[in-house]
């Protein structure tokens, strides 16, 4: 939020929503595992996800997970796992405008949000404003961030509470996990003024959100199936407009980076690779230490020439730089 903000005058409160993937086993042996022939290039597909930190699972799933968990294994046992875990809550006032920053904070799954019988209106992503443009769902990947106007305006009396959606898009992993329920939830709930609980119309329950704590089934109704894209997508680019526009300086330089999985032949494990290189940290000297410090030797100069290993731009001046990057993630290159 800045002075420039072109957006301020139109909303009375800020909220924050992140949305993440959730594993329930630590990622340094799924990294492992990824790592190794074993996956086949499969990335692991999550167990649950979370909105602000928060969802409910069905711990009677648990040993159908990809990577299931058992007592002392490190991840989630039987002994850790309580089904019907309380839900995400966001109350919001009837008549006041929302600001509601969406963050994908995690490490895989992207998500189609919405929220039953309120519209949503993007007017920032990735920190640059936006001409606002109204939808039903946001599509948000890995990392991204937008922030959408939500108006109070569906209930009067107050404690009615509304379904928000974080749908994973299971059309973006390679396997299935059969414990994992994709719809992700958490409740969006008017005030009551003078009251600080408001208890929920509950309605029959359901065998997915079942547990120890009872669960909130809330009669509100989502989007239709026409706002739902299968695609990997996000929104369309011609919805995406910078609400202050600028022209591109001509550039001095153009850098074509090539994103792409290529299968290590010997070892027959996948990598990402950008153009022909892979990615190993150099714990002992950094490349931006090296950058930063003149080469780790704390003189001060500025380093030029790196090692052929690292994939380094070294530009002799100030220049402008068009960076052309190309995904080639649909396809498989082998490599010695």
């Amino acid at each position: 939020m800045g002075p420039d903000e072109p957006h301020l005058d139109k909303y009375d409160q800020d909220l924050i929503m992140m949305v993440s993937d959730h594993y329930h086993t630590d990622s340094a042996s799924l990294v492992a595992w990824y790592l190794s022939t074993a996956s086949e290039g499969v990335e692991p597909v999550p167990d649950n996800g979370l909105i602000n930190g928060r969802n409910s699972f069905d711990c009677s799933l648990a040993a159908e997970a990809l990577f299931p968990s058992t007592p002392g294994s490190g991840g989630y046992g039987k002994d850790r796992c309580y089904s019907g875990a309380p839900r995400a809550v966001l109350e919001v006032e009837h008549g006041l405008t929302y600001r509601i920053r969406i963050i994908n904070t995690g490490s895989f799954a992207d998500f189609k949000v919405s929220v039953d019988e309120h519209e949503l209106e993007v007017i920032e992503a990735d920190g640059v404003d936006m001409v606002p443009v109204k939808v039903e769902r946001v599509p948000i990947h890995v990392a991204q961030r937008y922030s959408v106007l939500l108006v109070a305006d569906q209930s009067i009396s107050g404690g009615e509470g509304f379904w928000i959606r974080a749908e994973m898009n299971t059309n973006c992993f390679n396997v299935e996990n059969p414990s994992l329920d994709p719809s992700v939830r958490a409740i969006l709930r008017y005030k009551i003024p003078s009251i600080s609980h408001v208890p929920f119309n509950i309605t029959n329950n359901n065998s997915r959100t079942s547990g120890i704590v009872p669960q909130e089934i809330l009669a509100s109704k989502d989007w239709e199936e026409s706002a739902w894209s299968p695609h990997c997508d996000d929104l369309k680019a011609e919805m995406l407009k910078p609400f202050f526009a600028r022209v591109a300086p001509q550039a001095d330089i153009q850098v074509v980076l090539e994103m792409s999985f290529q299968t290590i032949t010997r070892d027959r494990v996948n990598m990402g690779f950008v153009n022909r290189t892979s990615w190993r940290p150099q714990l002992n000297n950094p490349t931006l230490l090296q950058a930063v410090d003149g080469g780790g030797g704390g003189g001060g100069n500025s380093v030029t020439v790196f090692d052929a290993s690292q994939l380094v731009v070294t530009l002799e001046t100030v220049q402008t730089v068009e960076l052309v990057v190309n995904s080639k993630l649909d396809t498989f290159i082998s490599a010695s």
